[in-house]
């Protein structure tokens, strides 16, 4: 029981780890999208959309990218997992029958486990997480200047 919480604990600050290069990666793609796309937003500012609308647009950008993403890592999770409950890791020819950990023989032939509240929590948050990323190129959209941003190359 003691393993299995000490593992979960060490999961879940993986997780965070990876949550957080993940919300990098997007800051970085929407920033470099809007870097690139600075002279149709300054034709969209100069034909009358305001800054507010600009930033909406970029925060909904953000938030289908991490829609998508968030469900097509759901789908390939979902396989991933259906596999290991229903056929899991046979691990017999490297240890054996039975290994011990703690003083406890465990199974060699591990099997995977549905944890909806998880899979729930981990999407939820990363979508989250791609939303959150978007906030400071939606910002720096909204302060663009139209004749500058036009200019830009």
């Amino acid at each position: 029981y003691e393993f299995t919480q000490v593992d979960r604990a060490t999961n879940n600050k993986i997780m965070v780890i990876i949550g957080l290069i993940g919300a990098l990666v997007i800051l970085n793609i929407i920033l470099m999208s809007v870097m690139e796309r600075m002279r149709e937003f300054g034709v969209m500012l100069a034909i009358g959309m305001t800054p507010g609308q600009l930033r909406r647009l970029i925060l909904t950008e953000g938030l289908l990218l991490g829609l998508v993403s968030s469900l097509l890592g759901l789908v390939g999770g979902s396989l991933i997992t259906l596999y290991l409950v229903n056929y899991g890791i046979d691990y017999s020819e490297m240890m054996g029958d039975t290994m011990e950990m703690s003083g406890v023989a465990i199974s060699t032939h591990l099997y995977g486990a549905w944890d909806t509240g998880h899979m729930a929590a981990s999407t939820i948050i990363a979508v989250f997480l791609s939303v959150a990323a978007t906030i400071y190129p939606a910002w720096k959209a909204g302060k663009l200047q139209p004749v500058e941003a036009m200019r830009h190359v």
